[in-house]
């Protein structure tokens, strides 16, 4: 990917990097997905006040992977 060190949550991964499937499932899938719990969870309890922007108009999109484009928060320093 150009810039693979910058997020950009419009970046399109049509060769995407999966958890993949049967015999080929990432065997470090569930490390993966205990340090994002891990992560979100210290986010949240750093952030009490977080909450969606009551002024943002967000709507979903997609068919099968129903999401929004995007998801505003507000939180008091």
């Amino acid at each position: 990917y150009p810039e693979p060190d910058r997020f950009d949550i419009h970046r399109h991964a049509d060769d995407h990097v999966a958890f993949g499937f049967g015999r080929h499932f990432c065997v470090g899938s569930h490390l993966a997905r205990l340090e994002a719990r891990t992560a979100m969870n210290a986010l949240l309890d750093r952030l009490r006040n977080l909450r969606l922007d009551s002024t943002d108009e967000a709507y979903m999109t997609g068919l099968a992977f129903r999401s929004p484009k995007r998801l505003r928060v507000c939180f008091d320093a």
